[in-house]
């Protein structure tokens, strides 16, 4: 049958169907109904600590025994620095002066804390996929060095 494939088969999936881990957008509930109708669950872990991963990971696992993807982003922290944000503030504000909306809000960026508890409890959980998602080799050469100096 068409959906038969390697991927299918390793994940014990029914459908070569994946749900995309959409930070606060994917829940435990619906990850779980992703992988009880056949498909691949995702439940994105950005911002997380690893007791809000860990309580997430139960609530899809009290609800589903179907396979679970864990996805963690690790990029450096996107906070702008202060010459490019004033650089990118006033470009904005002409055409929030010519809406009326009022003054262009300062970036806030939240990064990813990843660390050594988050790979424990990758580690403990065991999902079937686990997915850090870094832009560039530099990034998670990064992590790997934060995670052997456990900081």
């Amino acid at each position: 049958m068409w959906p038969a494939n390697a991927l299918t088969e390793r994940l014990n999936l029914k459908w070569p169907i994946l749900q995309a881990p959409m930070g606060s957008a994917s829940t435990p509930g619906l990850a779980a109904a992703v992988s009880n109708a056949g498909g691949l669950g995702g439940l994105g872990m950005w911002g997380r600590s690893a007791d809000q991963a860990e309580r997430r990971i139960a609530g899809f696992r009290q609800q589903s025994g179907g396979s679970l993807n864990v996805n963690y982003p690790i990029w450096p922290d996107p906070r702008c620095a202060p010459e490019t944000s004033a650089a990118m503030r006033q470009h904005l504000q002409v055409q929030y002066d010519a809406h009326g909306l009022g003054r262009v809000s300062e970036p806030a960026g939240k990064v990813s804390d990843v660390g050594p508890e988050h790979i424990a409890l990758m580690l403990e959980t065991k999902p079937e996929v686990r997915i850090p998602f870094a832009p560039a080799e530099s990034q998670a050469k990064s992590m790997r060095e934060r995670v052997a100096r456990k900081d």
